[in-house]
């Protein structure tokens, strides 16, 4: 690629492939990126599902991209995307403003979104996909990451060395280099080994976990959610989510064989209580009502920020609003129909919040509307976490047991308490302390807002014990509201 000293636009501006992974982000599946940007400009973007190496860096200014390299991962779902830069790499503020990567995104790749770049402690994992989890030597990774802990419970001064090691092999299966991952994968296994010692190996099953495994693992979950709801509030209720949390526990960790021996222990305990006869299509229970009921407080306070946002002559805020009262008046009436409502809610907020995200102009936003919406946030996951925790009590899952101990900060990784004492400094800080307070909580926002993507949100968020809890979605929306207001002040 020829040198372009006058940086004249010649070199191409996206890496191969770039708009492909970009879609993929959008569709929640982390990617890989590396950033040339130089002042206020952006000059060079590569997105991919491989890891981006250091040397990548200088490759591209040999090859006339001109500034610096900022390498990580991006995150999160729909619109709302952060690309995570690490700590560890060296990286302190943000090469660019968000608005200058979104105005780059639209112009060389035609890819419109609400992009966040965000300064976090750790970079999120690229996680496998399916044809990834067919690769036995994947399997055989799965397999020996679950001895870990084991190893470290025995040797803690192994930790930082295993952990290292897993995190090599994980980049070598993502590149494909399948030579290279399996000699780490010896060593890591004799490793392991020599700290727990005996002779066990990991070798793969021929039940190994099949392409569709998680689908199938799904279905089965799906089909006895009725049978669960029927004995809820019994000790034999309480046992079967507990047995329902554990199967989901192994399944996100694609054990399959564990999961599947839980849901058929599940299966029997149901067997014992709920009769053959029980129909999974009866009429609606007190518990679908509260279930719509919280739903529809969930969605209050979206469709609210969503709505102030709009024209007040817009038809979709219009179709919104009309949408939001029938489905009020629906429940407990014709929860079908209620539910009908609420899914197309669902649809036109998330076609509302891509028109905002791709208007250059967006409403601006005062501190104390910024402030108020994120207390009615915090206030409505609080209480959904709540409800949750009493369910959880009873599990022997340590991340659950954890969330049960210390509620919505156990959930939060700590970032909720980070953010409210930033807020009370911005509170007592008046004049340049002021701005410099704003710009503080600005990025433990955007740190915060990278967290919403992690697995314990998400396990919170499809839990499988009946509790609605919407982290993500309620979260996402206030931090809208809070970066428009602390970017200005």
């Amino acid at each position: 690629m020829p040198r372009d000293e006058d940086d004249d636009g010649s070199l191409p501006p996206l890496g191969s492939d770039t708009q492909k992974f970009l879609e993929q982000a959008k569709k929640g599946q982390p990617r890989n990126f590396l950033l040339v940007c130089k002042g206020n400009k952006v000059n060079y973007l590569t997105v991919r599902k491989k890891p981006i190496k250091k040397n990548e860096i200088s490759e591209a200014r040999k090859a006339g991209y001109k500034g610096d390299g900022y390498f990580g991962v991006i995150n999160g779902k729909g619109m709302e995307l952060v690309f995570n830069l690490a700590q560890a790499d060296g990286y302190t503020a943000e090469p660019v403003k968000d608005k200058i990567l979104k105005d780059f995104m639209e112009e060389k790749a035609d890819f419109k979104c609400k992009p966040t770049i965000a300064i976090v402690a750790t970079l999120p994992e690229i996680p496998f996909d399916e044809d990834d989890l067919k690769n036995p030597l994947v399997i055989r990774f799965h397999e020996l990451n679950e001895r870990i802990p084991q190893a470290v419970e025995k040797n803690p001064d192994e930790a930082s060395a295993l952990k290292d090691a897993s995190s090599s092999i994980r980049d070598l299966l993502l590149e494909a280099d399948s030579g290279a991952a399996e000699r780490e994968l010896n060593a890591l296994e004799s490793r392991i080994q020599a700290i727990l010692g005996g002779t066990q190996t990991s070798t793969v099953s021929s039940t190994a976990p099949s392409a569709n495994a998680a689908d199938t693992f799904k279905e089965r979950l799906a089909a006895l959610l009725p049978k669960i709801k029927a004995v809820a509030g019994t000790p034999e209720g309480d046992r079967a989510k507990l047995l329902a949390g554990e199967a989901v526990v192994f399944a996100r960790k694609q054990d399959f064989g564990q999961a599947n021996g839980l849901l058929d222990q599940l299966e029997k305990l149901l067997q014992g209580v709920v009769g053959s006869s029980t129909s999974t299509s009866a009429a609606p229970n007190d518990d679908t009502v509260i279930q719509l009921r919280a739903r529809l407080a969930t969605l209050v306070p979206i469709v609210k920020a969503f709505t102030e946002k709009l024209d007040p002559a817009s038809e979709t805020k219009k179709a919104i609003l009309t949408l939001l009262r029938d489905a009020n008046a629906s429940i407990g009436k014709d929860n079908d129909l209620a539910t009908q409502l609420l899914n197309q809610i669902d649809e036109a907020v998330s076609s509302s919040r891509e028109e905002i995200a791709t208007t250059d102009e967006e409403p601006a936003i005062d501190w104390a509307q910024a402030k108020t919406i994120w207390q009615d946030a915090s206030d409505l996951v609080d209480s959904q976490i709540t409800k949750l925790q009493s369910v959880l009590r009873s599990s022997d899952d340590s991340e659950l047991k954890e969330i049960a101990e210390f509620g919505l900060n156990a959930v939060t990784g700590n970032h909720k308490v980070r953010l409210m004492a930033a807020i009370q400094d911005i509170e007592r800080s008046a004049g340049d302390a002021r701005s410099k307070a704003a710009q503080k909580a600005l990025g433990i926002v955007k740190q915060f807002r990278s967290h919403l993507y992690s697995n314990v949100v998400e396990a919170v968020d499809s839990n499988p014990f009946g509790v609605v809890v919407t982290v993500e979605s309620t979260f996402s929306d206030a931090f809208d509201s809070m970066e428009k207001a602390l970017s200005s002040m």
